[in-house]
């Protein structure tokens, strides 16, 4: 996902704003404000390791599998 376009980081920023998540402006960018957002959004349903006690805002390691793994949970893997 680091190496995703524009269009999909913009379709992520909206989504994260639309939970509450979000509070900047819709630019496709994926800078650490983006990132952060996304890292409490899954922290928030678990899947964030407990070891990241503190959301970094860096779309590392730990952010891509946590995401991949609620992804999975929406295409029913």
């Amino acid at each position: 996902m680091k190496h995703a376009g524009r269009y999909t980081w913009e379709a992520v920023q909206e989504w994260l704003n639309g939970l509450g998540y979000y509070q900047r402006a819709i630019d496709g960018k994926p800078g650490r404000y983006t990132i952060a957002a996304l890292q409490q959004f899954l922290r928030k349903k678990g899947l964030y390791p407990a070891s990241k006690w503190r959301v970094d805002g860096d779309f590392g390691p730990a952010t891509a599998e946590a995401f991949q793994r609620y992804l999975n949970t929406q295409n029913g893997q």
